[in-house]
């Protein structure tokens, strides 16, 4: 069976067991958005997954290593359903404007990530 993975930082880790499952960001409802709760094929890190800090003048995104060695990288995994909905079909059913959707999409891809191996649960 093949297994799908929710990649987020130690940040999140004593929350999340604390709570026993994964809740959805409430940055999504903000914009309007369908919340979801994001996974991905990737078995090694999701690109899209690694976080942006402030700097002291700027938001800068972090590397995989200034990630592990700050704030820690960490993934639950899960086996694939039929029932999580691709990063394509959410683009139908998640409120999200096609622009939106064909940048965010671009902005993973330069990243290194796959879109293709996007599914999420609603």
């Amino acid at each position: 069976m093949e297994t799908i993975y929710h990649y987020t930082s130690l940040i999140h880790l004593e929350k999340i067991l604390q709570d026993g499952y994964l809740k959805v960001s409430d940055a999504d409802r903000k914009f309007g958005i369908k919340p979801a709760i994001w996974f991905s094929k990737n078995t090694n890190w999701e690109p899209t997954a690694t976080k942006m800090v402030f700097n002291g003048s700027e938001m800068v995104e972090l590397t995989q290593e200034e990630q592990q060695k700050t704030i820690g990288m960490v993934r639950f995994g899960i086996p694939f359903s039929n029932q999580l909905v691709s990063w394509r079909k959410y683009g139908h059913i998640g409120k999200i404007a096609p622009k939106l959707h064909a940048a965010l999409e671009q902005i993973g891809i330069e990243k290194g990530a796959r879109p293709g191996q996007w599914y999420c649960s609603l």
